[in-house]
């Protein structure tokens, strides 16, 4: 079996958040339980219990690398090296001020993707607190933050006499 990732980029790329992430891995993990325990269901058909977009990646990369989609041993060496390529991917922390819409949600992660490159994934947390912008955490742990609560705090703490003497 090819062991070149690019076979599976189509799939990969589709994984936008944690949440993305944690789906795709479930479903993987479906599949590998669905097939190979039991002997009697093919990989085809057990690619039905699983999302239909799901689905359809992984038999479009069946058949863009000319993998015998019947072939079980070939179904599971796919499904591992998927999931092991799910440990590779790195996560940035983002907390907004609102709950993101999938539009915006999308924006941001081609944002990322164009920035640094793919292997990216947004884990996005919603805190109404900050008031507006976001907190960002890169994979290496680096904090910063972009609030309307820091700017606010930062000018009430700067004029602090002058809010006093009102």
């Amino acid at each position: 079996m090819k062991n070149d990732i690019m076979i599976y980029f189509d799939i990969t790329t589709s994984v936008r958040t944690a949440e993305d992430l944690d789906q795709l891995a479930s479903e993987i993990d479906s599949l590998l339980v669905s097939v190979f325990k039991t002997q009697e269901k093919s990989f085809d058909n057990a690619l039905e219990e699983i999302s239909i977009s799901t689905s359809k990646k992984i038999k479009e990369a069946f058949k863009k690398n000319a993998l015998d989609i019947e072939n079980k041993e070939i179904a599971r060496n796919f499904l591992e090296r998927l999931k092991d390529l799910f440990g590779k991917f790195k996560t940035i922390g983002l907390t907004l001020a609102i709950e993101p819409s999938h539009e915006m949600t999308e924006h941001i992660h081609n944002w990322v993707s164009e920035i640094l490159g793919e292997g990216y994934i947004l884990k996005i947390e919603s805190d109404k607190s900050l008031l507006g912008g976001a907190t960002v955490v890169s994979p290496s742990g680096q904090y910063r933050d972009f609030t309307v609560k820091k700017s606010l705090e930062k000018v009430f703490s700067e004029r602090k006499e002058i809010v006093q003497l009102s």
